[in-house]
């Protein structure tokens, strides 16, 4: 693809997000899991009186996040080229006190409005939702698994109006988007600054990695997982994973907010970035 082919690529919008606004403006839980999040569906053999079956769970699944001062946190991205969804969640301390709750806004799909933006005082935050694996790697040092290396974590990416063009630039550099490109990514110091990393580093330039090599590779990942390889190197199904609650489903939540002590809807754990202002770095 030549640059001035690039230049030419025109891509719409998918969820209820839109385009970014202008400047300015659970079964798989787990008990240290805020309350509120997102599931999709897997399934995994159970063993109980020596007997295994095939059961259904829905898994949390948490988003893509680099630590302040960060340093190359590998990621593969799975997202082809097409529509850019875009939709706002609520992002807050919830009624269990714990941070990064998180909750699909309904203020711009629904004709009541949004309970949980009178709950928490906001609208929702509007991002651009991609779908990544984390390759860094966890080894517990204690308990029954020490030693044991987990790495291949499905996640979502969540950017901000703020880091859109910036990563949508950074998209168009490879003619197939962002699917089968690996990153090492970094943050600044800042406590402000980008949560999925202010410093995107690509590190197979020019050669993306095919399906099947992405398959191979993730194989292991996907059993563990319960998904099957192709459904688990696919992009998350955002409708389906980042559904939206009902009007009735919203204002129970928002109850629960409103009536939680001292909930005052302002906890994603970091300020929010009024912040997120840096330039991304390739």
């Amino acid at each position: 693809m030549t640059r001035a082919e690039n230049k030419e690529i025109l891509m719409g919008y998918a969820g209820d997000g839109e385009a970014p606004p202008p400047s300015g403006g659970g079964g798989g839980a787990r008990k240290s899991d805020p309350m509120y999040g997102f599931t999709e569906k897997v399934t995994k053999t159970v063993t109980k009186d020596g007997k295994s079956e095939q059961r259904v769970f829905d898994q949390r699944v948490k988003t893509w996040y680099v630590s302040v001062g960060g340093k190359d946190k590998p990621i593969l991205m799975l997202d082809p080229m097409g529509d850019h969804y875009t939709c706002r969640i609520h992002v807050f301390i919830g009624p269990d006190g714990k941070k990064g709750s998180m909750v699909r806004c309904i203020a711009k799909s629904n004709p009541k409005g949004c309970p949980n933006c009178e709950a928490l005082g906001k609208e929702g935050t509007w991002y651009y939702v991609l779908t990544g694996i984390d390759q860094s790697k966890f080894i517990p040092n204690s308990g029954s698994n020490k030693g044991k290396v987990y790495t291949n974590f499905r996640r979502l990416v969540l950017v901000t109006s703020q880091q859109y063009d910036d990563m949508k630039s950074l998209e168009k550099k490879e003619p197939g988007g962002w699917r089968g490109r690996t990153f090492d990514v970094s943050r600044s110091e800042d406590t402000k600054s980008y949560k999925i990393g202010s410093q995107w580093y690509p590190t197979n330039a020019g050669a993306a990695m095919t399906d099947e090599e992405i398959h191979a590779m993730l194989d292991e990942a996907a059993a563990s997982y319960g998904l099957s390889v192709e459904d688990f190197c696919t992009p998350l199904n955002l409708d389906v994973v980042l559904k939206k609650p009902s009007f009735e489903e919203a204002v129970k939540i928002a109850k629960a907010i409103e009536g939680a002590a001292g909930a005052d809807g302002s906890g994603e754990g970091e300020p929010v970035p009024t912040g997120d202002t840096a330039a991304v770095e390739y």
